[in-house]
């Protein structure tokens, strides 16, 4: 028995130590990427399919120091270094190096394209503010209470197409949004003067032109229910799906009445990705399609009777809307089903997976859409490269 369990100690040891990992990568023209891989400890830079010809200006870069891979626009890219400093890579122009800010990790970032912008937001124990920087000019400052945040633990910003800066606030500050016109101050918004389901807002996301529903549309998202503002030249109108948070609600939810209780609502959803004339919302549990006066559900099988089990990041391919379903095991969510969902039949296409891997599945992310690339993220046995051929996986080797 010991030395079983000797063995088995260091085949797990070596299993970690010796399989390659994707950690980041970068979609390129055609059918290229930049991968950054890491195996035995080791990061560094490989293409696929050319493996050996690393794309500029990836041929310049330290893959060791590179924690993070951001894509801002075309052929431009933010990298956050483990030491938390952050290089960008704009078109015919030197890297733009942003020192790191003492005590603070780098938590997201919002790129203004049209006025050459990065907006950073942290992670630290007393909160940071917003970091701004001009990029072509290469200054950089914060946005803080001082400058009318309500608080200075902002998780994430954002633009509308008019150009103004919308704050998101870390959900436990309970604080609503906050939103700054150019040259203007902060208008603070929560339950007190708009249709927010609660005050603590920890998902947001704006529509594009021709995106999403008619209008333009920005998307406030808690816990219990979903916030539309719609905008039609000087008047905009706030619209809630469900009822405010309030004690009866929470009760309703800790009673398991909330659907029937609150009947428009839409709880936890977890993301939100618009298609034509419409929203795709997930919440773990099933998809919805929200229409300007519909909304449908659609709810894989392979979820029915199944407590343990949850939907993952889904996404938008040619063949469909791509949905992996985990279920829990031994503690941990591994990949138990992996479906396509064509929402104008309602159809679930099943796609076998199994074949192609050693080890269960954490981690599945579309790498490339056309064709369409996948990355399987296993656990101890590292990353696995597919496409999706027929109802199966065929292996790519990378």
């Amino acid at each position: 028995m010991r030395y079983t369990l000797i063995f088995s100690a260091t085949a797990l040891l070596f299993c970690k130590t010796s399989a390659v990992y994707i950690t980041n990568h970068v979609d390129l023209p055609g059918e290229s990427m930049l991968l950054q891989v890491e195996e035995k400890n080791t990061r560094r830079f490989r293409s696929y399919p050319e493996k050996e010809k690393v794309h500029p200006p990836f041929d310049t870069i330290y893959a060791e120091s590179i924690k993070e891979i951001f894509t801002l626009a075309d052929n431009t890219y933010a990298m956050v270094h483990f030491d938390e400093s952050v290089s960008v890579y704009l078109p015919e122009s030197d890297p733009v190096k942003i020192d790191e800010t003492p005590g603070a990790s780098v938590h997201d970032m919002y790129y203004d394209r049209k006025g050459q912008q990065l907006y950073l937001t942290f992670k630290s124990t007393n909160g940071n503010g917003i970091r701004q920087c001009k990029l072509a000019q290469i200054e950089c400052s914060f946005i803080t209470e001082s400058d009318g945040l309500r608080t200075n633990h902002v998780d994430a910003v954002a633009l509308d197409n008019d150009g103004n800066l919308w704050a998101r606030y870390d959900s436990s500050e309970e604080s609503g949004i906050s939103m700054r016109k150019p040259g203007e101050k902060f208008l603070h918004f929560d339950q007190s003067n708009t249709e927010l389901a609660e005050n603590s807002v920890y998902y947001m996301k704006f529509e594009k032109p021709g995106q999403g529903l008619p209008g333009e549309n920005l998307w406030f998202v808690s816990r219990s229910g979903l916030t539309r503002l719609k905008r039609e030249g000087e008047s905009q109108t706030w619209k809630l799906y469900g009822k405010k948070s309030s004690f009866t609600t929470t009760m309703a939810r800790l009673a398991g009445i909330e659907d029937w209780f609150n009947k428009n609502a839409i709880p936890g959803i977890k993301q939100i990705e618009f298609i034509d004339n419409g929203l795709l919302l997930n919440n773990g549990k099933q998809l919805y399609l929200l229409k300007e006066e519909s909304v449908q559900q659609f709810r894989p099988g392979q979820l029915d009777g199944l407590v343990e089990a949850r939907i993952g990041y889904i996404e938008i391919c040619n063949r469909g809307i791509l949905t992996p379903v985990y279920t829990k095991t031994a503690g941990k969510f591994e990949l138990s089903a992996l479906l396509i969902l064509d929402i104008e039949t309602r159809q679930w296409q099943n796609i076998d997976f199994l074949h192609i891997l050693k080890a269960p599945v954490e981690k599945v992310k579309i790498l490339k859409q056309r064709p369409i690339y996948l990355h399987l993220r296993q656990r101890y046995s590292g990353s696995v490269m597919a496409t999706i051929s027929g109802n199966s996986l065929k292996k790519l080797e990378f």
